[in-house]
């Protein structure tokens, strides 16, 4: 399979009855694939659980969007909990499937509810129990316990569970109930409709205030939740409270960053690539290491912290070189080498991809040969990189080469780097190699190059936009993003290097900007 998602005519769907807090740019639906794959899920388990949604997709695909988000925040509340996700992610993506057999008039209601339409509701609990049970029988142990911890809690009877759990497992079936619970109320709070009173100036804040309301067995949780960022009350498109309280009241920060002139300097250069590559690995993504866990003994938090900061020496000597080499730009690579081997000090492992060096490279090169003033649009920096490809000499290619035996042997991983004789610039051996890949990820590295970056460019376009209120959101979703552009194939270390690559240009085309918050 290729490294990019072939897209595919998708049919119009109906208008979402929800408030906006998943952004819109990744359907819900391949959000709900990208994390069962990040969970492991199998292909067949995938498609068995699109199977039992189909019937509530085609009658009502508000209420099946609803599932979905609902179980992807189950997950991430497991997540946080440190939960198999997997517990959480199925039964909450499950967890109103017996809808399907609710008349349509009723799931499309949003004025005058009454208690008639709460008694026809209340049936398709069970409902859904029966669908799920059989093929999913821990999820449906699971999902029959969502609606019981409401005043009026229905089943008023809970079916036997499907195995002989011990005393122990019976009760994380209810706990886990629970959370998928909370994750139904947080989601459907979001529904606009007169249920609530909610107005859309104080959605956000009216949303926490009636999570508290609506489940006082839990509020320590909620408050957790919120706290931690995986509940938030911030609606997309519309001004965050806390954020703009704090912006209001730091006005030591524009004092502190004003410059006498906007120039790049080698010395900027370096403090944001260590900064953007620091960054990285902080917030959590599927597949990678992040705050709450390692990816393996070989990627720990540390190790990337720590060669984040080793390569800002050999950045700013490249950026140095860069700005007195307009005449002849060939030969910098020799210092993305230099990177790669400094990146290993004070560090006794980690097998840390070269990648991220080798993609900053020609971006900081374009950036100090070519806009030392700042001038030019990220588009226009990108298309420099681009070029500055052809314009390097055989002895950047033999740097290259130097740098990725150098990774390998770092990373103690014995792989031959091909020489490619015939390549005469660093442009000429990206295409040699992208002839030669053989799997997706080595032919979407190459391509990267090739292509003018446009996934350094999704990045970086994701976190200028900024739609939510704080980095690790930004990141979060640039990260889903790059996963809906390319094939699941792709290994997650190289999605990685784009996210640091791309935070480090969205810094460097506005070091002055409030990225992190």
């Amino acid at each position: 399979m290729g490294p990019y998602r072939h897209p595919v005519p998708a049919r119009e769907e109906p208008k979402s009855e929800y408030a906006l807090y998943v952004h819109p740019s990744v359907s819900v639906t391949d959000r709900f694939r990208i994390a069962a794959q990040d969970y492991d899920i199998r292909a067949a388990d995938i498609a068995g659980m699109e199977s039992i949604l189909a019937p509530l997709r085609e009658k009502h695909f508000p209420t099946y969007e609803h599932c979905l988000r609902v179980g992807l925040l189950a997950g991430k509340i497991g997540e946080f909990l440190r939960e198999d996700p997997r517990a959480l992610f199925m039964p909450g993506s499950l967890h109103d499937a017996g809808k399907a057999s609710v008349p349509v008039d009723l799931l499309g209601k949003t004025e005058g509810w009454t208690r008639e339409d709460s008694e026809a509701m209340a049936p398709h609990v069970l409902r859904g129990y029966e669908l799920v049970r059989g093929r999913f029988d821990y999820s449906a142990d699971i999902l029959v316990h969502h609606h019981r911890f409401q005043p009026h809690g229905y089943p008023s009877v809970v079916p036997e569970p499907s195995h002989d759990y011990s005393p122990g497992s019976r009760t994380r079936l209810e706990y886990f109930g629970r959370i998928v619970a909370l994750a139904d109320v947080y989601d459907a709070l979001h529904r606009l409709n007169s249920r609530h009173d909610v107005r859309d100036s104080e959605r956000g804040e009216q949303i926490k205030e009636l999570m508290f309301q609506y489940n006082p067995d839990a509020k320590p949780l909620v408050d957790k939740l919120y706290t931690a960022g995986v509940f938030s009350t911030h609606l997309l498109g519309q001004p965050h409270a806390e954020t703009q309280l704090l912006d209001e009241n730091d006005v030591l920060y524009n004092t502190l960053t004003v410059r006498e002139s906007l120039e790049r300097t080698p010395e900027e250069t370096r403090r944001l690539v260590q900064l953007s590559c620091a960054l990285e690995p902080l917030p959590d993504k599927g597949g990678c290491t992040g705050r709450s866990l390692d990816a393996s003994r070989h990627l720990r938090i540390e190790y990337f912290v720590a060669s984040a900061i080793n390569i800002g020496d050999a950045f700013q000597a490249l950026a140095v070189a860069a700005e007195g080499a307009e005449a002849n730009p060939s030969g910098l690579y020799r210092y993305l080498e230099q990177a790669q081997s400094d990146s290993k000090r004070n560090r006794r492992g980690g097998r840390i991809n070269q990648g991220m060096i080798e993609f900053l490279g020609p971006i900081v090169v374009a950036q100090h040969l070519a806009d030392r003033e700042r001038a030019m649009t990220t588009d226009q920096v990108l298309l420099a990189a681009k070029d500055y490809l052809t314009k390097t000499s055989r002895r950047d290619v033999n740097s290259i080469i130097g740098l990725k035996t150098l990774a390998h042997e770092l990373s103690h991983m014995e792989r031959e780097v091909p020489g490619h004789a015939d390549a005469s610039t660093v442009g000429e051996y990206y295409e040699a190699e992208t002839r030669n890949s053989t799997s997706a990820t080595s032919l979407a590295h190459n391509l990267e190059f090739l292509r003018g970056f446009p996934s350094i460019k999704l990045v970086a376009d994701t976190l200028q936009e900024a739609p939510f209120p704080h980095l690790n959101q930004n990141i979060e979703e640039a990260y889903i993003r790059l996963r809906n552009m390319h094939s699941p194939d792709v290994g997650r270390g190289l999605l990685a290097d784009f996210i640091a690559v791309g935070t480090y240009l969205a810094l460097s085309q506005d070091p002055q900007s409030r990225l992190i918050g």
